[in-house]
């Protein structure tokens, strides 16, 4: 169980790659229309030591929730191994509870959050966590531990990035 780990380093690594570039066509900026003066524009507000406290709150978060998943999603593997499908079904059950816990975890974390790209961030990470807790289809390609990385990947990612990019 110690892969998965490394999958959300992997992930939050891709995120914040992806955060330092940009598809995006610039924009020219305007003409000037007149000399006279413009007021100054008021300072942005430093989130920098919040951010920093609200990602390393995220960071601890992912490495509980994570492990309480993994349990989870292992012990329904087990169940679905031996063919004991009552069991499968409640620890799949499981596995979805968990997720949405973490979900709702994320939200209450970054929810105290100064930044508001960073509330958002949290809220889109939380959303993504549901989607796949709801998504019974994705569970149900767990078969073996190595699945963990092969087939939940893309939502271990999908599930940090929105995070990573600004907790990077």
């Amino acid at each position: 169980m110690r892969r998965t780990p490394a999958v959300l380093t992997l992930a939050v690594a891709l995120a914040v790659a992806a955060g330092c570039g940009s598809t995006k066509t610039p924009v020219p900026a305007p003409a000037a229309t007149s000399a006279s003066p413009s007021p100054s524009p008021t300072p942005s507000a430093d989130y920098t030591a919040d951010t920093k406290k609200i990602c390393d709150e995220f960071g601890t978060l992912v490495d509980t929730e994570m492990k309480r998943f993994g349990e989870a999603a292992v012990k329904m593997m087990l169940y679905n191994n031996v063919g004991n499908a009552t069991q499968a079904a409640k620890a799949k059950t499981n596995v979805q509870n968990v997720l949405r816990k973490f979900a709702g975890n994320i939200r209450t974390t970054t929810a105290k959050a100064q930044n508001p790209a960073l509330r958002e961030a949290g809220e889109e990470a939380a959303t993504n966590v549901e989607t796949t807790a709801a998504d019974g289809k994705v569970l149900d390609k767990l078969k073996t531990p190595d699945d963990l990385d092969k087939v939940l990947k893309p939502e271990f990612t999908s599930w940090i990035v929105p995070l990573g990019v600004l907790c990077g």
